[in-house]
């Protein structure tokens, strides 16, 4: 189990719109032991995130169930890797069984259901604190390969995922209306603005990409 205080900047970062949630949320994390900071918008936090933040992130979706997968993209265009819990407030069983599918399907690492379980907000902040631990000397990595990604145009974006899917150059010239020359040149620079030195790496990145639903 995480133990609290292990980490200097081990923090629960709690996003939510309504001001009297977000302090309610707040109340129950501080009565925890952790450190939190407050946001009102998904774009006020990334604003404030930098890369060598350590902590979770706690996110009151309001009954809107695809507000949880929008969010968890826009975090991965971001580059923001943190653990993200959803809060579930849908009354509806049905509601929530959508909701978790989706989520989970894009990346969430955990859900809760109001009114929040003291205990389980406890295990699903440590649960996110270890997978963060875990895998805090892969988070360079993971993080470099979406940068690259993004430095990508609209275009190269379109080859890439053509040249994933094992299309040769002539017809990748022909499915988009160019010329052999043009795909030879734009695979030149994703390749070079990947770094990818083979195909093989290419596929690699791919599949990293694939994971976190980010192509």
């Amino acid at each position: 189990m995480y133990k609290k205080g292990d980490f200097y900047k081990s923090t629960v970062y709690i996003i939510d719109y309504k001001p009297d949630k977000l302090n309610s949320i707040s109340s129950l994390v501080s009565s925890l032991g952790y450190n939190y900071y407050l946001f009102q918008t998904i774009d006020e936090f990334l604003q404030a995130y930098t890369d060598n933040m350590f902590g979770c992130i706690l996110i009151n979706i309001h009954n809107d169930s695809i507000n949880i997968v929008l969010t968890t993209k826009h975090l991965l265009a971001h580059s923001c890797l943190l653990p993200v819990i959803g809060i579930l407030n849908e009354v509806d069983i049905q509601g929530i069984i959508n909701g978790v599918k989706k989520g989970i399907k894009n990346g969430v690492a955990d859900f809760l259901i109001q009114p929040i379980n003291k205990k389980y907000l406890d295990q699903a902040i440590n649960k996110c604190f270890i997978f963060a631990q875990e895998n805090n000397k892969h988070l360079i990595e993971y993080r470099n390969t979406i940068n690259k990604f993004n430095s990508l145009t609209d275009r190269e974006k379109q080859i890439f995922n053509l040249i994933i899917e094992g299309l040769p150059n002539k017809t990748i010239a022909s499915n988009l209306l160019i010329s052999i020359r043009t795909v030879e040149m734009h695979r030149y620079h994703i390749m070079k603005k990947m770094q990818a030195s083979s195909l093989f790496i290419l596929i690699k990145q791919s599949i990293f990409l694939s994971k976190f639903n980010f192509k």
